[in-house]
């Protein structure tokens, strides 16, 4: 063999050998340390966001808004600290908002009190005015409460606000010739002021009632249909209505059994209606009362103050009759109409139908409010149409 051609690959092999050495990590104890790679990226750190939430009001009445007002203002409460946000459309927004983590999970609570004024706590004392003839708005109490993730809804989350308060609607139907003069709740026996007390569990929270008391004049949304918020309480066997005639004399109720138990977010209607008096005393009125209960909350807005100018007076003679069609320059006017036999109050929808417990001439008047002309088509049956008044 050449032994210059071996001399030649021991020293190719050395040199190999001592290459490869010189690109391999010292061995030490710690050799399992993984060391990370220095073209990698460097994590990035967790970016805080501000929290937004859409609110939304519950239970509304059918076609009423479920939205705060514009600008209302809402204490938000996270983690003991409170922080004021303003409705804009259906959001709730801050200057100085919440800031929160990615996939980070708080629980909420939230207040709106109807003086639309920045309350730190819910606990305050709210106070409901004895006399509500222009409006309740301002004495409601809206809370909700729920928990949220960072990660749900593009951050923005839904607060659904429930009202604290309790509602009295009044249904008045008079059959007989007199007229209403008044109409009061309670006899200084209604609680109107008190503490609210958040809930721990639910939609509803509780209520400390303070010693004052005192009676309520409600709002009339239309002729004979009043409205008013009270306290959550308890006003079962206590005097609740008081109604006064034209000739001076009173009716008064008091709840029986479970529907003077007035609770919150509940809107409890009493239907009165008055009849002539039966033997053995017909000088005394007759007096029937339904009680109803649902959480259909509904406004205080007028829902008929038509002036007396603007009344379309319709006479049939039969038992059934359909309304003729009204209209104005914008379509249906909005219009309320009284049937003339103590039924309900009604919105005119243009095509409405009526039965008569009776036959004989029937006057039905429709109130209208938004319509400086008007036509009237379709008058089929009807025996005399007066438009004196509008």
């Amino acid at each position: 063999m050449n032994f210059k051609l071996i001399l030649q690959l021991k020293h190719v092999l050395a040199v190999v050998l001592a290459t490869t050495l010189m690109t391999l990590p010292a061995c030490s104890d710690s050799d399992d340390v993984v060391t990370p790679n220095p073209v990698d990226p460097v994590p990035p750190v967790e970016q805080e966001n501000p929290m937004t939430f859409y609110a939304s009001v519950e239970p509304m009445a059918e076609g009423e808004s479920r939205m705060l007002a514009q600008n209302d203002i809402v204490t938000i409460a996270i983690d003991g600290q409170t922080k004021q946000y303003n409705a804009n459309e259906e959001k709730l927004t801050s200057n100085d908002p919440f800031m929160w983590k990615e996939n980070e999970t708080k629980q909420v609570s939230a207040w709106h009190f109807g003086d639309n004024k920045f309350q730190t706590s819910s606990d305050v004392a709210w106070e409901v005015a004895a006399d509500q003839t222009k409006g309740f708005e301002a004495y409601d109490l809206l809370y909700a409460a729920r928990t949220v993730n960072s990660k749900e809804a593009l951050r923005s989350q839904p607060l659904k606000f429930y009202h604290q308060m309790a509602q009295i609607e009044v249904k008045v139907k008079i059959l007989n010739d007199k007229k209403l003069k008044s109409i009061v709740l309670g006899d200084q026996n209604i609680a109107l002021s008190g503490s609210f007390q958040q809930p721990e569990a639910g939609n509803y929270g509780s209520w400390k009632l303070a010693d004052k008391k005192g009676s309520i004049q409600p709002q009339a949304v239309s002729e004979l249909v009043f409205r008013a918020l009270i306290l959550p309480q308890n006003l079962t066997d206590k005097t609740l209505i008081t109604l006064t005639m034209d000739d001076d004399s009173q009716t008064t109720y008091a709840p029986k059994a479970t529907e003077g138990d007035l609770k919150a977010g509940e809107r409890r209607t009493f239907t009165v209606t008055i009849e002539k008096g039966e033997e053995p005393e017909p000088e005394k009125d007759k007096i029937t009362v339904e009680s109803t209960s649902n959480f259909d909350w509904v406004s205080g807005g007028n829902e008929d103050i038509a002036t007396s100018k603007q009344q379309v007076v319709i006479t049939f003679s039969t038992k059934e009759v359909i309304l003729p069609m009204i209209t104005s320059s914008t379509g249906l006017p909005y219009g309320m109409i009284d049937w003339g036999d103590g039924s309900e109050f009604a919105k005119y929808l243009g095509a409405d139908k009526h039965t008569f417990s009776q036959e004989g001439d029937h006057s039905i008047v429709i109130k209208t409010l938004d319509a400086e002309k008007i036509k009237v088509t379709r008058m089929v049956g009807l025996k005399s149409l007066d438009l004196s008044n509008f």
